[in-house]
């Protein structure tokens, strides 16, 4: 009787949850404390996979390892996925992006995708919509890194496959033709030579970050939209002479309402920022006199 007693008053009131997801956020950077709180208890367990599988990396290495996990019908991973990183060694494309691609759809709650070391079969498979579907109305970061696309039309439609981005980072991004010239008239696309492109269509639109890429043809495609976009904080670099005219215009056309702005600057040789580069066909004398566009900045 006496020992029942004793056990009564050591018995300690249950720790309310608020306090519990408090605790395991400070272990949000170690994920061996984090797997040993999901063996606590079924409240630990939950609070610990949001941060344990916050972010999701796929690569050659654990590619079996998320197969198995994800495949399983009693798997609980993918709704704690916030952050998905598509990385695979080397130059891959279609197939191993195929093989993958059945387990996307069960990603619901991502907003952050990274794809890094495509090849130009990916690129030009006709999955990739389908992949960027499953994410169509929770994804509003893209990250693209270390791909060349055949030309900038490629690289436009990836960007555009979704309307919900707040944010756009390329790094190292590049593409063998097809690049845009500066409109120097209105609509750029009606250009002698000039492809037509789609056009990016993100109200939300927030943050463009472009690092190592081609500068001046991003901008002029920009420029050439009907309803040119404005987007309040822009990180660019490095910038070079060939790029200050597109670059400039769209600053120009930005005006007051650019809230950040971060450039760095490419040093060494000579880039001139030549008019005749600015035309389709300089040779054409039709090319030769078009009309300048300078677009009015918004109210």
């Amino acid at each position: 009787m006496l020992a029942k007693r004793v056990d009564a008053e050591l018995e300690l009131p249950p720790i309310p949850q608020e306090i519990s997801d408090i605790t395991i956020s400070f272990l949000k950077a170690d994920p061996v404390s984090l797997r040993c709180c999901g063996l606590v208890c079924r409240s630990w367990l939950l609070s610990s996979r949001c941060y344990l599988f916050h972010t999701l990396e796929l690569d050659h290495s654990n590619i079996e390892s998320f197969s198995s996990l994800v495949g399983s019908t009693y798997s609980t991973i993918p709704p704690f996925v916030r952050r998905l990183k598509l990385a695979p060694i080397g130059k891959q494309g279609y197939s191993w992006f195929q093989r993958i691609l059945p387990f996307f759809q069960l990603f619901e709650s991502v907003t952050w995708i990274a794809l890094e070391n495509f090849n130009q079969s990916w690129i030009e498979c006709p999955a990739r919509t389908e992949f960027f579907s499953c994410f169509r109305s929770s994804l509003t970061e893209l990250e693209l890194k270390n791909l060349d696309f055949p030309t900038f039309k490629d690289f436009a439609d990836v960007i555009c496959e979704s309307s919900s981005l707040v944010t756009i980072a390329l790094t190292n991004v590049s593409w063998s033709s097809g690049s845009p010239p500066i409109p120097l008239s209105s609509p750029a696309s009606n250009l002698r030579g000039s492809p037509s492109l789609p056009e990016l269509n993100c109200p939300d639109l927030q943050k463009l970050i472009i690092r190592d890429c081609q500068i001046r043809p991003i901008f002029s495609w920009l420029l050439s939209h009907t309803s040119i976009p404005v987007i309040p904080s822009l990180e660019v670099g490095p910038i070079s002479e060939r790029d200050t005219m597109s670059f400039g215009k769209y600053l120009h056309y930005v005006n007051r309402n650019l809230i950040h702005l971060r450039m760095s600057f490419r040093t060494g040789g000579i880039d001139h920022a030549c008019y005749a580069d600015t035309l389709s066909n300089f040779n054409d004398p039709a090319a030769a006199t078009q009309p300048t566009y300078d677009p009015e900045p918004p109210s």
